[in-house]
Parts: C-alpha cells; structure tokens; sequence
C-alpha cells in the first residue's frame, strides 16, 4: 500500500471479545439442541441443561447491552423513538447517514 492508501485505510471495531464469545457460544448451543433433542433421545437431561444455558447467555447478552462496552451497546446500533418517529423517507435517509457519519 501506499502512504495514501494507509491513510485512507480506517480499522473500525465492531464486537468486543465477550460479543464473539456469546455469538459463537450461542451457535455451537443451539447445534448441541438440535443434536440432543431431535436425534440422540436418551439425552434429553443434557438438552433442559442447554436450554438453561442459553438462557443465562441471552440473560448476559441483555446485560451487556446495557452495560458493556460501548460497541455492544445497543445504543449504538437501535435507533431511538426519534428516528423511528420520522416518516418512511426521511427515516430511510437518516439511518444511512447516521451510520456513515458516526461509524
């Protein structure tokens, strides 16, 4: 690359390690669901576990939503009853230019 093109380069963060962690927990959880309620029946006992478990991920990921870090924050990517409040067009216009002007 060149000094231009390093410049114009912009490294943005999206997900903090706990965001990646809850997401690929909640894949792997859901395929062991699937695998301990629809095929392997005599593991119905490790399926109600699961369920708990991903209870308390989705228990822990409205938590940090609220608390977290910033880029987890639901805040940062729901728009408010303002933005909703707008009608059909403006609103289009305005979630575009939301996420590139402070993204």
């Amino acid at each position: 690359m060149t000094g231009n093109e390093e410049q114009a380069v912009r490294r943005v963060r999206v997900w903090d390690l706990p965001i990646r962690i809850f997401h690929w927990a909640l894949v792997a959880l859901i395929i062991a669901l699937y695998l301990t309620g629809a095929v392997f029946d005599r593991y119905l006992g490790w399926h109600m576990y699961l369920g708990v478990t991903v209870g308390g991920l989705v228990v822990f990921r409205l938590l940090w939503g609220i608390w977290g870090s910033e880029t987890a924050r639901f805040t940062q990517f729901v728009p408010g009853a303002k933005a909703l409040a707008l009608p059909a067009t403006r609103r289009s216009r305005w979630i575009a230019t939301h996420w590139v002007r402070f993204r």
